[in-house]
């Protein structure tokens, strides 16, 4: 039976409109040459940041953003990161860096790094030996990155890409971490993703053909379901 009342309260508490993260590929630029990136090191035109600035403000007209992720390539190569960084944080809840740790942290200005709402997602793909295997030797810039934005209190969270390389070193060498971390003081939170065939890549956006896709032979390397569940339960488990 039609309840006018019930109308009437629906119209004053409308839904909650849902929020959106933005992923803002800023550069195609990077020191490195990591064996499986799917970027393309190819040069093009960047957006300045006035550019930027005005795209996460559209949507944020639009939309509450939860998420900005600032990348690239390695987005610490644009000069004018710091003021894209501090517009993104005036209009989203959360913001980060996604970062090799191959271009040092001085660039920016501790303000920004002592945000509340942001944080340094740093790349690094198990111990490293392997590390260096997947990422162009990169170690000892990565850990130094690591350890300055822990000395500074910088919050950081880890990200392993995964695959048949690294699996199944990952849980002795977070292990092993704990450890070497434990003085520090601030956690360090940790997430993973595993690595993605090129051809399921070129697929997203519909029939459009991703530009630029780097292709690598994949076949192989991708961890089974049960494998995946294994580390997630792992991962888990732990204090």
């Amino acid at each position: 039976m039609f309840d006018p009342g019930i109308q009437k309260s629906q119209k004053t508490k409308p839904f909650p409109i849902e929020g959106i993260s933005l992923d803002l590929a800023l550069t195609s630029r990077c020191p490195l040459r990591c064996r499986y990136c799917s970027v393309p090191k190819i040069p093009y035109p960047e957006r300045e940041a006035g550019e930027w600035i005005q795209v996460v403000e559209s949507f944020a007209r639009l939309r509450p953003i939860e998420l900005i992720s600032l990348e690239g390539g390695e987005p610490f190569l644009r000069p004018d990161l710091s003021v894209i960084l501090e517009a993104c944080l005036n209009v989203a809840e959360r913001v980060k860096i996604v970062t090799s740790g191959a271009v040092p942290l001085d660039s920016l200005p501790l303000d920004l790094l002592h945000h509340p709402r942001f944080f340094l997602e740093l790349s690094m793909d198990g111990p490293q030996e392997v590390h260096d295997f997947l990422r162009d030797g990169s170690w000892d810039r990565a850990w130094s990155f690591l350890i300055t934005g822990l000395e500074r209190h910088i919050p950081v969270r880890l990200r392993s890409v995964i695959s048949r390389h690294n699996l199944p070193f990952m849980g002795s060498w977070l292990t092993h971490l704990d450890g070497q971390l434990g003085s520090y003081g601030p956690t360090v939170t940790f997430s993973y993703d595993t690595i993605l065939f090129p051809e399921a890549m070129a697929k997203e956006g519909g029939i459009l053909q991703r530009a630029g896709l780097n292709h690598y032979p994949a076949r192989g390397l991708l961890p089974s379901p049960r494998e995946r569940w294994g580390l997630f339960r792992d991962l888990k488990s732990r204090s």
